[in-house]
């Protein structure tokens, strides 16, 4: 458990990453097409899309806690769905 959502958090923090960089969604979603394992596709889009509904912030403090604050929340959930 500790594991895969270790992996999920990280996977998030590195789409809100982009997206406080100004990347475009389709080509964060476009990657995540092309993930391998097909089975973590719908949890990535969901990842993707829920950080599409967050701000750009300007100004790198409001950015690295809005990543760091959006990584630990989907980290909390994955934990609390696997109890």
């Amino acid at each position: 458990m500790t594991e895969s959502c270790n992996a999920i958090g990280g996977l998030a923090r590195s789409v809100m990453t982009k997206r406080q960089s100004g990347a475009d969604m389709s080509e964060i979603m476009t990657a995540v097409e092309s993930i391998d394992q097909k089975d973590f596709i719908p949890i990535a889009r969901s990842i993707v899309i829920a950080a599409y509904g967050i701000p750009r912030w300007n100004g790198e403090e409001l950015k690295q806690q809005a990543i760091s604050d959006f990584a630990n929340d989907v980290q909390v959930r994955c934990y609390q769905a696997r109890q």
